[in-house]
């Protein structure tokens, strides 16, 4: 993209990066950050702070993982686009009014999953396969948190299943999960939908209950591990009291923790705390990214982002590498057991 500036005659905030650094800020958003007279440095340097991120990497990473966040009591929805090197987020000012609105359009049309017509759905999914032609498709499915990812040959379509023909190692996903996910390219762009795996026969995975899900949710900025020990962490109440939680799974950029819906309030804004990996105590500094619910409601885990790991960074990562080459080697040996 030759002239960034164009930006500058849009109507809603733009700001682009280049390897996970700013390279540019539209007018229009430098005004909605009240930064417009300020230098990039100095005006970056003041939202930065104002949010709590320590650095523009951070920020990038804080973009793609929020759909929107609080600004001096301005709310901020937040869209990416990747053009050749550079990553685009546009933004838009959400005013009050607009919100509220929002916010009782979502009570009123809440979707109750128990009435939803799968096999509809199942329907529609098939027909957007064979109208556009698609006869190969990308498979992933998760293992102890390693993506296996292949690609895999549509069979048959029908009205309440897809036949796919798919890699042997897919199989030890199910040992764990049902879930999987079919990515398809089309013209305009990814199309992602995320299914159960009803019934297998050899390599011929049949597959039903899709739901569509947002174009990015296959992409993962760093492997996330489920320990395959327990994995304390701590984290210190407001009486300096230290309470212990599960690690659920764990990532470079991320953690995971198992809690139940009375611990959720108390852990949303925590900001440190400390992983015990093996007799070494990590401290970390975290950001509350969203919480995870069972389809019951019922809360099971919430997820921070790791704003800052310092000196733990280079032992989480051996941790993480050791396990993963662990998982990677419990796939193979499965695989070529049993071909």
């Amino acid at each position: 993209m030759d002239n960034l500036e164009a930006f500058n005659l849009l109507g809603n905030g733009v700001i682009t990066f280049k390897n996970k650094k700013i390279e540019h800020i539209n007018q229009y958003m430098l005004e909605v950050l009240n930064i417009e007279f300020l230098s990039k440095k100095n005006g970056i340097d003041i939202f930065l702070k104002t949010i709590n991120i320590e650095n523009e990497e951070n920020l990038f990473l804080f973009f793609c993982n929020y759909e929107y966040f609080k600004y001096i009591g301005k709310t901020i929805i937040i869209s990416q686009k990747k053009y050749d090197n550079l990553d685009i987020f546009s933004f838009m000012l959400i005013t009050h009014s607009l919100l509220g609105t929002i916010q009782n359009y979502e009570k009123e049309h809440v979707l109750d999953h128990k009435k939803v017509d799968t096999i509809n759905i199942d329907s529609k999914v098939a027909k957007f396969y064979k109208v556009n032609e698609i006869s190969q498709i990308t498979v992933l499915t998760l293992y102890k948190g390693l993506p296996l990812k292949n690609l895999g040959k549509i069979l048959r379509l029908s009205e309440n299943s897809i036949e796919i023909l798919v890699d042997h190692k897919h199989h030890i996903s199910l040992l764990q999960s049902d879930d999987i996910l079919l990515i398809s390219n089309t013209k305009r762009g990814k199309f992602v939908v995320h299914g159960h795996v009803a019934n297998t026969h050899e390599n011929i995975f049949t597959i039903n209950n899709f739901v569509l899900v947002k174009k990015d949710a296959h992409l993962r900025q760093s492997i996330r591990i489920k320990p395959t020990f327990k994995v304390i962490v701590e984290v210190t109440d407001t009486n300096y009291k230290v309470l212990e939680f599960t690690v659920h799974d764990l990532s470079e950029k991320g953690i995971s923790i198992a809690i139940s819906k009375e611990e959720e309030e108390f852990l949303k804004n925590k900001t440190s705390m400390s992983i015990t990996l093996y007799e070494d105590k990590l401290p970390i500094q975290t950001k509350y990214l969203k919480t995870i619910y069972n389809k019951d409601g019922q809360v099971i885990k919430i997820i921070f982002l790791i704003i800052s790991i310092n000196k733990s960074s280079k032992k989480i990562h051996e941790y993480l590498t050791k396990q993963q080459n662990n998982i990677i080697n419990e796939v193979h040996n499965y695989a070529t057991s049993n071909e």
